[in-house]
């Protein structure tokens, strides 16, 4: 869809709730930085 409904000039924001943020720690840890 980029191209055609963005680029890369347009900025994407994403709702975080407890749930996902739980989620993103327990699949990604080792990825993620304070």
């Amino acid at each position: 869809m980029v191209g055609r409904h963005f680029d890369a000039k347009n900025k994407i924001v994403s709702k975080l709730t407890r749930c996902s943020i739980d989620a993103l720690k327990q699949h990604f840890r080792d990825e993620l930085s304070k």
